[in-house]
């Protein structure tokens, strides 16, 4: 980088957080240019990203179950109540682990 006086100048660096060594020298290496190095991807699009997915394959698997209960009790009716009753028990209890984690 040139200054305003024609001069080069380094970009300002900031200081490593401890734990984070590893990450700052590849950004530090891909800011030098330093070729087969890219730098740690920044903000939590990564997480966003995982995040997703997750709750994309959690509402698959609900929608499996639903569709493997459905066909149960279509199958066995007297199997209706007793897998209501389930349902409903799982239901409270992952509101009640809705609402902890949400605190």
């Amino acid at each position: 980088m040139r200054d305003l006086a024609g001069e080069e100048s380094t970009p300002p660096t900031t200081p490593c957080l401890p734990g984070h060594q590893a990450a700052c020298a590849v950004k530090k290496a891909a800011q030098r240019g330093v070729a087969g190095l890219t730098p740690a991807p920044e903000g939590d699009s990564f997480v966003s990203t995982l995040a997703l997915l997750v709750l994309l394959l959690l509402v698959v698997v609900v929608l499996l179950l639903a569709a493997g209960v459905a066909y149960v009790v279509h199958r066995h009716p007297s199997w209706g109540q007793p897998l209501a009753a389930a349902f409903g028990a799982v239901t409270v209890m992952a509101a009640l682990v809705g609402l902890i984690l949400a605190l």
